[in-house]
């Protein structure tokens, strides 16, 4: 069919690609704009908040504008998806996690929100009649009545309507005008649902509801253990199971995606059961259309002769009068010559059984026509078409390796092609797809789909299904070996159902959506969100993103250094596997750094190896820490610089400074000695604060007068509470006794120098150093205390590696250390003593304490938590924490 235009949409007014994935675009009714939802940042100015978004670009000028914003146009601080305009098409409707678009917004999940266009007001549709929001997820996308007075969308809440006790997903219609719900998901006689209902969609006169359930108590004789389309009446509550044969028999096999044709006398949906109407031994999912009044039922997957197809099919849409039913399909025996080896858009004349392949002719970006092997939404009129793509190669210029929306306007609706064919091939010599750049539907029922080599788009709809990405980025390069990690990047959207979904090698994008999904990323670089649903998800090699989305999620971030979001829900969160799953996934904690953040809900992080930062956000969290490695820890060595021999050298697990000692020795055994302390810096430093105090050694006063040089660092030095002035000096360090001292034979170059004078010293803690810096003592050479080396010692340190819990909150979250062993002096598995603000003993058990850092009311003040597991008074491992906090035992579990 000839087109006028291949545009794309996902772009900002003057036409600058995105810089993330763009998704589910959807037509305004008078199809002059699309919205969609996706991570680009660079459509609008200021949006910096990182999350799903959702846009609406107007074609004709290619001015685009963020919607999911507050009233004065303030970013949403959580993910928002699947628009759906008004039938007037003044609002858009849309699922949000965010809690800042409408007043009240304290219910931790998320809510359907409308925005009305021209003025940027914006309300809460999932609320109760009295405003109040809804006490559970509520999710999209949503569906109308034709005269725009009803909305139906799936909800947890039950706060809704009277008696609701039911806590998995429901179906709710709700009146705009006057805040009324109205539970669809119940039977005759209104009992809920016994499992979760969802995907409604309203008839046109808003008088019924069709959704898909897996409920078996909705209506009598469901036995067959999967969901099934039911159909409401909403004035008396009759309900109807239409996914059945013409005389009432239920369905073997899941069906899905109902649809109502435009004078709401049938039905159209997507179904894998095998019993529906006779001959159906294809063994994959097919389209049917249910007549509402009598029942009948027909299978309008097929060819023209009726010939059933061989490949799976879904997505079904009727046209504007209703005549014809548009659908996706694997099948290669439709119509005549379809050897592209994927999938394709068809249109069926329900009266004729006529079937025609959407076809796009030669344009000057395409020499030759090709049809569409991407899932795609006619507009209203059908002289357009959206779908959105991966692929890099249908307009000039695609360089942003990211899904993208695009809209091909039609010359004319699709034609008719009448056809006879007898293909007799047997579908077992077919793949669902081959190497190259393909795009799988996978629809309704339980579908197993593998792309294989190349970047591929799966769409996995309803069901449960099984999806491999397999490949590894860019379109797909035959001569490239298949270890190169940017020959095969997927794009997975799993859909409804529990899905399980395998990336592959390379950056892939995979999306949950509904169902509690199984992803896992694989190799490459991943950005994995659950969507809604109790997700397990699964980073696994290389650098990935993974979100949790919305309900109770697991979330392992494998080796690399990964960025791991909860979001909503109770979330466990691991930078690694645990011992427990290692075996499974097949790999251990690899020690990098990761960034976890919990989101909402009450939250469980665990950091592993490596220098991690932890936020819990709102809820309840807990931080667990499992072995000493989960923190940092540093080393060094004291030397008498007349002889050049160690005099202390501190455990291979002590932290040197941060609350551990540094005895004197046989060189200062025998008397107190008066000391003074210096500190050479080696390299710039930020602000920082050295604390020298009786609590964590013993000298008794600190001369200010006599011997405390100026500072030559950015920080300050503090000694039991007294505070020296600061000022710059910077000092030359040549003599080669000194460069002799640490051992290279080289002299240190410049830095930064402080002293100070500590009388009557046996024994020195610093609870706080910098990086690279090397601390050293000179005897007081006026005094005649019977030590005999002017030079006490020299340290050297690399700086503390710890992991830091951002936001923790006394008396509400938990650091969990039950999984350390405390003690590595004592036999069995041993649990910390907490000690507070005071010093580590030599009892033996392993111990804990803490100490604030204020640095002067700004915003780096830190609380550190120290512990000992070796009771030689040194810290083996520290916790940071953001901000002065203070903590009591109670807010550990050891």
């Amino acid at each position: 069919m000839p087109v006028t235009s291949i545009i794309r949409v996902s772009t900002a007014a003057d036409g600058t690609q995105g810089d993330g994935g763009s998704f589910s675009p959807v037509f305004s009714p008078d199809g002059t704009k699309v919205a969609f939802f996706g991570y680009p940042s660079n459509f609008v100015t200021g949006d910096t908040n990182g999350n799903l978004d959702i846009f609406v670009k107007t074609l004709a000028t290619g001015a685009i504008d963020r919607v999911s914003t507050d009233a004065a146009v303030a970013q949403a601080n959580g993910d928002s998806l699947f628009p759906v305009f008004s039938p007037d098409g003044t609002k858009v409707f849309f699922e949000s996690a965010a809690s800042n678009l409408a007043p009240g917004d304290t219910n931790g999940a998320n809510d359907i929100y409308a925005k009305t266009l021209a003025t940027g007001a914006i309300e809460r549709v999932s609320s109760d009649a009295m405003g109040a929001p809804g006490d559970g997820l509520s999710s999209g996308p949503v569906s109308f009545s034709l005269d725009g007075t009803k909305v139906a969308f799936s909800s947890e809440a039950s706060n809704f309507v009277a008696g609701d006790t039911i806590p998995w997903t429901e179906v709710f219609v709700k009146t705009l005008a006057t805040g009324a719900f109205e539970r669809a998901s119940t039977d005759a006689m209104g009992v809920g649902g016994n499992s979760s209902s969802y995907g409604p969609v309203l008839s046109p006169d808003g008088t019924k509801v069709a959704f898909t359930s897996n409920a078996s108590n909705l209506v009598p004789g469901d036995t067959n253990g999967t969901e099934d389309i039911f159909l409401k009446t909403l004035a008396t509550g009759a309900i109807a199971r239409i996914s059945t044969d013409a005389a009432g028999a239920q369905a073997n096999g899941g069906s899905s995606n109902p649809v109502f044709s435009p004078d709401g006398t049938k039905v159209a949906f997507a179904s894998g059961a095998s019993n529906l109407v006779p001959g159906d031994t294809n063994g994959t999912s097919d389209i049917f259309v249910k007549t509402l009044a009598t029942g009948a039922i027909a299978r309008i997957s097929t060819d023209a002769a009726g010939v059933q197809g061989n490949g799976a099919c879904g997505g079904p849409t009727f046209s504007p009068d209703g005549t014809k039913v548009a659908f996706f399909s694997d099948a290669s025996n439709l119509v005549p010559g379809d050897t592209n080896g994927t999938g394709d858009n068809f249109v069926k004349t329900l009266a004729t059984g006529a079937i025609s392949v959407v076809t796009i002719a030669a344009d000057s970006v395409h020499p030759e026509a090709f049809s569409l092997p991407y899932p795609f939404l006619f507009s209203p009129d059908w002289t357009k078409v959206a779908f959105g793509s991966l692929a890099s190669d249908i307009v000039p210029n695609d360089t942003n390796n990211a899904d993208d929306i695009f809209v091909v306007t039609l010359a004319t609706p699709p034609t008719t092609v009448f056809h006879n064919i007898s293909d007799n091939t047997d579908r077992s010599q077919f793949k669902a797809a081959y190497a190259g750049d393909d795009s799988i539907d996978g629809t309704g029922g339980a579908d197993r789909i593998r792309g294989w080599a190349g970047r591929d788009t799966i769409l996995g709809e309803g069901g449960n299904d099984e999806i491999r990405g397999d490949g590894v980025g860019l379109p797909y390069d035959p001569d490239l070996p298949d270890t190169d990690p940017v020959k095969f990047a997927d794009s997975i959207q799993a859909g409804a159902g529990n899905d399980s979904v395998w990336g592959g090698g390379g950056n892939d994008t995979l999306l949950g959506e509904d169902g509690s999904d199984r992803l896992y990323g694989q190799g490459g670089g991943d950005s994995i969100d659950g969507g809604r649903g109790a997700d397990e998800i699964n980073g696994a090699e290389n650098n990935d993103t993974c979100r949790g989305g919305a309900d109770n999620d697991w979330i392992a971030g494998g080796p690399g250094l990964d960025s791991l979001y909860g979001d909503d829900g109770n979330d466990k969160i691991y930078a690694f596997a645990p011992d427990s799953e290692a075996s499974r996934w097949g790999w251990i904690d690899d020690g990098t750094g990761d960034q976890i953040e919990g989101g909402n809900g009450n939250d469980t992080l665990i950091g592993g190896k490596g220098v991690d930062t932890l936020t819990g956000g709102a809820g309840a969290d807990v931080f667990v820490f499992a072995a000493m490695n989960d923190s940092g820890k540093q080393s060094g060595q004291l030397f008498s610089l007349s002889s050049g021999t160690p005099l202390i050298t501190s455990s291979s697990n002590d932290i040197v400074g941060s609350g551990a000692s540094l005895r004197n020795n046989a060189e200062l055994s025998t008397t107190e000695c008066n000391v003074q302390l210096g500190f050479f810096f080696l390299g710039s430093e930020s602000a920082f604060t050295i604390t020298l105090a009786t609590a964590f050694g013993n000298y008794t006063e600190v001369d200010t007068g006599y011997s405390v040089f100026p500072l030559g660092f950015p920080g300050t030095l503090l000694f039991a509470g007294t505070q020296a002035s600061a000022a710059l000096v910077t000092t030359n360090f040549t003599s080669p006794s000194y460069a002799g001292a640490i051992g290279n034979g080289s002299p240190l170059g410049n830095g930064s120098l402080a002293f100070a004078y500590l009388k009557d010293l046996t024994t020195f803690a610093i609870s706080e150093t910098p990086t690279n810096y090397i601390l050293f003592g000179l005897d007081d050479p006026g005094s005649n205390d019977g030590d005999y080396d002017d030079f006490m010692g020299v340290i050297t340190a690399t700086g503390l590696t710890a992991d830091v819990i951002t936001d923790f909150e006394h008396g509400r979250d938990k650091i969990d250390l039950h999984d350390f062993d405390a003690s590595t002096v004592r036999p069995g598995n041993n649990a910390f003593l907490w000690r507070g603000t005071g010093p580590f003993t030599t009892s033996g058990e392993g111990e804990l304490h803490y100490q604030k850092y204020d640095n002067a009311g700004t915003a780096n003040d830190y609380t550190v938590i120290f512990g000992d597991t070796d009771a030689d008074t040194a810290s083996e491992f520290q916790i940071k924490l953001q901000g002065l906090v203070t903590l009591s035992q109670a807010d550990f579990i050891l």
